[in-house]
């Protein structure tokens, strides 16, 4: 299949499963679409369990307000993209709000107040982003929600505290690295914004950061470890003990992931091309078992020198960063202090007195940041796929 998964091409696709014809090619064209979401007789819970327990209530639902990404960063599959596949598509926000009711008050199963809003950044479109916030405000929902979304919303006054109203609770932002010349290295966009500060950028994300914290939303940052300048001189003396101190003193969570080139990226074109690229030309057997087996705990590309060429230098930091950061005293201090901010800074619900909505707003942001603590499990498997893999491939470990 080629394209969107619209609605139209996924029951053409069914329809000719159902009649045991299908077509060698089906091409989607609708990138977002309004009312195509409520009950559907062919889902069932995974789980009678959690159907019937009070887990149900704790669930995240994803919902997608827009579609598309303004940036080409070159580690993601988006970057080779045809721009019309790129550009940001945004749903009817009454449809959007419409959704959120019925997944909130209206559906047994999904009943929840929290969300994840899907699109890679938030901050893609500020007025058409302006006019789904204040929908949600004007409605009556009580929802709070986590995003993907650019640091720079720090620098926007007033739409941090639109979102923060509205139910914003938790930001996953890609800070990616923290020496300039991997910033430059990766296409982020970010980089003009830091040179004009004048600031390094650990002082320049720190900034930021300070000013979202201030507005009661936690935050986790996504780190690419294996990038050209990351380096490895010791044990205590790396790129991953230089992450792991500067979200400690921040107070963050960290997503750390080795470097992988996926399919689609500008990255994986020249991995592709130069031959750097650890499990074979597109097209052979060890290719096609790599889609399976390489994700973001495991690196597909041979690293750089500084790094020694060897994944499992990458997987070492991944681990370190992802234990120290999500230890238990660690996620503790970093969600007391976060449910302390949030508590002073309600979402629309609990302005004025209302303290079990501040209540509530203060839990999930805690729970956010304690949640971002089990990536410490993916840093142990980082390490144990990357030994297996090095030992079924004969190499030098």
């Amino acid at each position: 299949m080629k394209g969107a998964g619209d609605s139209t091409v996924i029951t053409s696709i069914l329809d000719d499963l159902k009649n045991k014809f299908l077509k060698s090619e089906y091409i989607g064209h609708k990138l977002i679409e309004d009312g195509v979401w409520g009950d559907f007789h062919n889902l069932e819970p995974l789980e009678p369990f959690i159907k019937n327990s009070p887990l149900k209530d704790f669930r995240i639902n994803p919902v997608a307000p827009f579609t598309g990404c303004i940036f080409s960063c070159k580690f993601c599959s988006i970057s080779t993209m045809p721009q019309k596949y790129k550009s940001v598509q945004f749903r009817n926000p009454d449809d959007f709000v419409s959704e959120l009711r019925y997944y909130q008050k209206g559906s047994v199963d999904f009943k929840n107040r929290y969300y994840f809003f899907t699109p890679d950044n938030l901050f893609s479109n500020k007025k058409e982003l302006i006019s789904f916030l204040k929908q949600i405000m004007e409605s009556d929902l009580h929802i709070n929600y986590a995003v993907q979304i650019s640091i720079e919303v720090a620098d926007d006054e007033g739409l941090l505290k639109l979102i923060r109203a509205s139910g914003g609770t938790h930001f996953f932002i890609g800070l990616e690295s923290l020496d300039m010349r991997n910033l430059k290295h990766i296409n982020k966009h970010i980089v003009g914004n830091i040179e004009k500060s004048g600031m390094s950028v650990a002082k320049y994300y720190a900034s930021k950061i300070k000013k979202i914290h201030d507005h009661g939303i936690s935050i986790h940052g996504s780190f690419i470890i294996g990038l050209p300048y990351d380096y490895y001189n010791s044990a205590t003396d790396n790129t991953g003990v230089d992450i792991t101190k500067f979200c400690t003193k921040n107070r963050i969570g960290a997503q750390p992931s080795t470097i992988v080139d996926l399919p689609g990226s500008v990255f994986f074109n020249e991995s592709q091309e130069n031959n750097r690229f650890i499990y074979g030309k597109k097209d052979t057997m060890d290719y096609f078992l790599s889609l399976s087996i390489a994700d973001f705990a495991e690196t597909n590309k041979i690293p750089p020198d500084s790094l020694y060429n060897s994944p499992l230098v990458i997987a070492s930091m991944v681990f370190y960063i992802s234990s120290k950061v999500g230890s238990p005293v660690r996620a503790t201090i970093n969600s007391t202090i976060i449910f302390m901010r949030s508590f002073i800074h309600p979402t629309k619900n609990g302005k004025g007195f209302k303290i079990w909505e501040r209540f509530i707003d203060a839990v999930c942001s805690a729970v956010s940041q304690t949640a971002v603590a089990l990536y410490k499990a993916a840093g142990r498997f980082s390490c144990a796929i990357q030994a297996w893999c090095q030992g079924y491939h004969g190499e030098a470990i």
